[in-house]
């Protein structure tokens, strides 16, 4: 029988690291979703794919099987002394669509690698699409075990390398895609933290300073937001793309530029009630 001292410190470091978090929500959504008779359903959890030679596990997979749509899903358990998300958008500095959702479009050809087609490309639209996320100290004491800064970097390096990985496993796998449409792969982040965007204007910023001028900006609490993520180069696979990029924003766009889904506790519900519709 374990000590109350080893227990106690068994209870602290499981809930830091946010196994509990993570086996819960799959075990609520699918519930839900039976329940309710929803599209989506969890297919696996625990998912072990591979990218570019670096192993991973997806937290679980999301997949809603009419629209064609798998959604990779990394549990975050924020740290409670960085618990607050906070998101706002980049100027439009080189033109084209601020409002498309960008995700993974896979498509099966024929057989072998180059009959793999699987690219960047517009699986939805909505009004406000973020750019810079940063984590933001609350009140709260830290987990001891927890990590500082640099959590939403890790969750969507994590969740990117997912889809992916996710992609890889279809190609080897390729009953897992039902009928001739390309399967549309995207990724979401759930975490406990708190979820803040700011439609402060980042190019009235004073060269001299670097500070920006936050006059009539606002700062409100959201239920989850898409955020505009840059992938780099080793998070990718190595399928081609069957469609070329007329300039460099287009090619970026198609090969490294993901939405990404971030949804914190109130927004579980909102967001796929959107998402059942409005992806795909």
């Amino acid at each position: 029988m374990m000590s109350s001292a080893t227990e106690t410190s068994f209870r602290k470091v499981l809930n830091s690291h946010g196994y509990a978090f993570q086996f819960g929500l799959a075990s609520e959504l699918e519930y839900r979703f039976l329940a309710k008779g929803e599209p989506w359903r969890v297919i696996g959890v625990e998912v072990p794919v591979e990218v570019q030679g670096y192993a991973t596990r997806i937290d679980f997979v999301l997949a809603n099987g009419p629209r064609n749509v798998w959604l990779a899903a990394e549990c975050k358990r924020a740290n409670p002394a960085l618990s607050n998300w906070c998101f706002a958008a980049s100027p439009n500095l080189v033109g084209g669509s601020r409002s498309d959702l960008i995700g993974e479009r896979l498509r099966f050809i024929g057989a072998g690698l180059h009959s793999v087609q699987c690219c960047g490309g517009t699986i939805g639209s909505m009004p406000n699409i973020y750019d810079v996320a940063i984590e933001v100290r609350g009140s709260e004491k830290g987990d001891e075990h927890g990590i500082g800064r640099g959590a939403i970097e890790e969750s969507m390096t994590q969740v990117v390398r997912g889809m992916n990985g996710l992609i890889r496993l279809a190609e080897k796998n390729r009953s897992l895609v039902v009928g001739s449409s390309p399967q549309t792969v995207s990724g979401i982040v759930f975490t406990t933290a708190q979820i803040w965007t700011s439609n402060v204007a980042l190019d009235r910023t004073d060269l001299a300073t670097g500070v920006v001028d936050f006059e009539g900006s606002e700062f409100v609490a959201r239920p989850w937001v898409a955020y505009r993520y840059r992938a780099t180069p080793n998070l990718r696979h190595e399928f081609p793309c069957g469609e070329g990029g007329i300039n460099l924003q287009e090619v970026l766009d198609r090969d490294f530029v993901r939405t990404i889904f971030v949804v914190g506790p109130s927004g579980v519900s909102s967001f796929l009630e959107w998402a059942a519709t409005a992806i795909g």
